[in-house]
């Protein structure tokens, strides 16, 4: 079921993005926002311009190359990033930028990392075996429309090519996205990709050093930062860009409530005559 509040941690020294509910009790008026806004903008100009190094640590991954060798071969993994150039490293997540301005909590759904910075778990938390998600799905009485509801932004319907030239069976499947935990490296910065929630929880515990799927992206599309509700490329490649552990600083992030929103896809059918060409 999913929760009728989510809670919002927000990096907002880079600006705001419009058509963004910020309902929170605390900060329901727009000019408060705005005020805390510029105070966390100022609050980033006296930081020193960003002299970022790289966040591959090679001697712990020497150190787990066989446990890293062993999700190497898994079929989800080469699947879900046969187009891209990849490869599996333990990364110090205090070097990573955020491209993603927002988290989401749900009420309810406390996630916690693990306890020790023990590496059987860490693979487990970085490379689990699937993305669970609350999906709803209903058809209408016809059957010519299906209606599937989330509270995952990332939830896609994907269609596949046939089986085989002979057959008419067309392969359609619920996608929740990526459940890897995702490094990417474009133009010489390194960001996040994927997996921002466990790497928040991760830093709270104060563990830094976890494996990661490591992409050299070689677009923007390829990073991921692609949508219009991430930091554009302007603020991912400024003197000052957002960090991951930004999460942590008050003094550049914030926290509200807002009611939950749903994704919602419809799939319908609908039969029309075309004279043949």
């Amino acid at each position: 079921m999913i929760s009728t509040q989510v809670q919002i941690r927000e990096l907002i020294a880079w600006g705001l993005d419009s058509g963004v509910d910020r309902g929170s009790a605390s900060l329901s008026a727009s000019e408060a926002i705005h005020l805390v806004a510029e105070k966390a903008r100022h609050a980033l100009q006296i930081r020193s311009p960003i002299q970022q190094s790289c966040p591959l640590l090679q001697r712990e991954t020497k150190e787990i190359a066989t446990l890293l060798q062993g999700q190497r071969k898994r079929a989800d993994l080469m699947r879900e990033f046969e187009r891209l150039d990849w490869e599996l490293y333990v990364v110090d997540l205090q070097k990573l930028l955020a491209f993603q301005r927002r988290l989401i909590f749900h009420e309810g759904r406390v996630f916690h990392a693990v306890e020790s910075a023990d590496w059987q778990q860490l693979v487990a938390l970085a490379f689990p075996e699937q993305r669970l998600g609350d999906v709803v799905w209903s058809a209408n009485a016809a059957g010519s429309e299906i209606i599937i509801r989330s509270g995952n932004p990332d939830l896609q319907v994907k269609i596949g090519p046939p089986a085989s030239p002979d057959t008419l069976c067309i392969p359609v499947w619920i996608d929740h996205g990526s459940p890897f935990l995702e490094v990417a490296e474009y133009n010489g910065r390194w960001f996040l990709r994927d997996g921002y929630h466990r790497a928040y929880a991760l830093l709270a515990a104060e563990i830094f050093r976890v494996p990661a799927v490591v992409i050299r992206a070689r677009t923007l599309d390829e990073l991921g930062a692609v949508h219009p509700w991430f930091f554009d490329e302007k603020a991912l490649f400024s003197e000052r860009p957002p960090q991951l552990i930004d999460f942590h600083d008050h003094n550049l992030a914030v926290s509200y409530k807002r009611p939950t929103q749903e994704k919602v896809i419809r799939i319908s059918i609908e039969e029309s005559f075309h004279a043949s060409t």
